[in-house]
């Protein structure tokens, strides 16, 4: 058992304590002397938080090297330079390290870490035990320390007058480092330990083994939610806050922002790191594999593509459905994935009157334009996962049912080329007299769906960096021309603000055409009567594939938004009228 650093319950009761060094350390100021009994200096809270803070301001412009040799073999560094080493063979050297100009000279301030808030409390410890020692006679500190069964193991502890919790121990005497307040812990943050001030706000946390805690919002700051740092990484470098003086900090550094030197566009900005729009600050998100990985990679064959489906299908099985339409000539299955919204509850109102729109997405009718297969399994994944992250996410997830037919074309998707098997070009097949089997699929959708909104047909086109081409849309029908104007035109503007190889001028990159004879699009509105769209995307790209994965996904999102928004402003109207 571990030795008492605490007297027990019993023995607080008969003792008395110094009030008022307890009260000048919560509200004392900055560098304010704070004498105990026996002549020591216990300081102020806001002395504490300065140090920490000055550590974080170390940090902000720190460099960093794996051993102490590679620190010195790199030169002589200007005057207050910071360093640190983190992986020397010899533990010693390993921390943070201040240049005089001419050699690194080991700093007085060091990463907090566990030991250190541990070395902290036994302090603590010895000088209340001091200032027991010390006291003569019982005294009543209104609620200094106080016994509340809610706090579960605390049986006593040191509050400052609101009540906030800066110290305590158990009934046995023992202190308790993770209560809330000073020192706590909370299952959410996963912090073992916190250094808070004087009215309770969270300075600096690490967890169970001792490492700062990265990434929590207000990581450092004061009242009325101005912080004086906000993000921060492990090693406590800040990513981006406030200072108390009003000052902004962005990405280590300190000073007031130069928003001219931020980047104004994501297109270049790494993961996790932050870039400006209208001085809004947004932080770079992790794209992953789907957006940057070969497609011949992750899905070489039809099979794969399917795979994937039916592993998101088993994630989200209320969501989710699939059905096989058809199979081709070699007997290749063509898939339906059916994305259902949540129905609503109703008493008096057919299903059909409250039935949520509907939009029926055709993919892989070429083998070869596999990017637009890859757009259409990005999107639904983004729906499932980050609806909560994105107003449009929400709105296909929630507000509309989604109809996905990923690859019509299985055979050429297997040999990644524009026809079938045959030799035949399913998109200059709809009228054919003897049409082929994946045909029939694709020309049976509003059959299959006669309630449907919408039908969109999705190719790849031509290159990302191609202007005048890098997103096209064709429509035949008038009451569908609004709809391809106003994506074509937010096309444009996105291509503009996002990529710095696309002409800034007034020139259109994008492009509206009316759809080609003997293609789904046209059957679809010529001989079903219903909404068609045909909807091309950049195929590749010279520069970044990520980019122009980005743009397609983004472009087909904004294609189907707008056709939700149409027809739910079509309801709205008809029901008034």
């Amino acid at each position: 058992m571990a030795e008492k650093c605490f007297p027990t319950l019993q023995e607080l009761r008969g003792f008395g304590i110094d009030g008022d060094i307890w009260r000048k350390f919560i509200n004392g100021e900055i560098g304010e002397v704070n004498l105990n009994r026996k002549g020591i200096d216990v300081e102020t809270l806001l002395t504490w938080k300065e140090q920490v803070m000055e550590i974080a301001r170390q940090a902000a412009n720190m460099q960093t090297y794996l051993t102490k040799a590679e620190m010195e073999a790199a030169g002589p560094q200007p005057k207050g330079t910071v360093a640190q080493v983190t992986n020397d063979p010899d533990p010693a050297n390993n921390g943070y390290w201040v240049s005089d100009g001419s050699q690194w000279i080991w700093s007085g301030l060091q990463p907090v870490n566990k030991e250190y808030f541990d070395s902290q409390i036994e302090i603590a410890n010895e000088q209340s035990a001091a200032a027991l020692d010390l006291a003569s006679a019982p005294a009543s500190l209104d609620g200094e320390f106080y016994q509340d069964d809610s706090e579960g193991d605390v049986a006593t502890g040191i509050t400052d007058e609101v009540g906030n919790l800066l110290l305590a121990v158990d009934a046995e005497g023992y202190a308790v480092s993770q209560t809330r307040g000073e020192f706590y812990g909370n299952d959410d943050q996963s912090a073992a330990y916190a250094t808070v001030d004087e009215v309770g706000n969270q300075l600096l946390a690490v967890d169970g083994d001792g490492q700062i805690i990265p990434s929590w919002l207000y990581e450092f700051f004061t009242g009325d939610n101005q912080p004086d740092y906000c993000y921060v990484d492990e090693t406590g470098v800040v990513y981006l806050g406030w200072m108390t003086s009003g000052e902004f900090v962005i990405g280590g550094g300190q000073g007031s922002v130069d928003w001219g030197a931020m980047p104004a566009a994501s297109q270049h900005v790494p993961a996790n790191q932050p870039w400006v729009s209208n001085r809004s600050v947004t932080v770079q998100r992790d794209y992953g594999l789907l957006y940057t990985d070969a497609i011949s990679t992750m899905f070489p064959n039809y099979a794969a593509v399917y795979a994937y489906l039916d592993a998101l299908m088993a994630e989200r099985s209320d969501y989710i459905s699939k059905t096989q339409l058809g199979t081709d000539e070699w007997g290749n299955p063509i898939n339906q994935y059916t994305m259902s919204t949540a129905p609503l509850m109703r008493d008096g109102w057919t299903s059909a009157e409250i039935a949520p729109p509907k939009i029926v997405i055709l993919g892989g009718v070429h083998g070869d334009e596999r990017e637009a297969v890859l757009t259409n399994m990005i999107l639904l994944r983004e729906i499932c996962d980050m609806w909560r992250e994105d107003e449009i996410l929400a709105a296909l997830r929630w507000q509309c049912d989604l109809v996905l037919v990923p690859v019509l074309n299985p055979s050429g998707y297997n040999s990644n080329t524009r026809t079938n098997g045959n030799g035949v070009d399913l998109n200059r097949d709809a009228n054919s007299a003897t049409p082929q089997d994946e045909t029939v699929v694709g020309i049976s959708l509003p059959a299959l769906h006669p309630t449907a909104t919408a039908f969109v047909d999705h190719h790849n086109a031509y290159s990302f960096e191609q202007a005048g081409r890098i997103y096209w849309l064709g429509t035949k029908r008038s009451e569908t021309l609004g709809v391809c104007l106003e994506v074509c035109r937010r096309m444009g503007q996105y291509g503009r603000q996002e990529f710095d190889f696309w002409p800034q001028d007034n020139r259109q990159l994008t492009r509206i055409t009316k759809n080609t004879t003997n293609t789904f699009g046209q059957r679809w509105q010529d001989v079903d009567g219903v909404d068609g769209y045909l909807c091309e995307t950049p195929r590749a790209s010279a520069f970044s594939r990520l980019d122009m994965r980005r743009f397609n996904v983004f472009g087909l999102k904004q294609l189907l938004y707008s056709i939700l928004q149409r027809e739910l402003h079509r309801r709205a109207v008809s029901m008034v009228n």
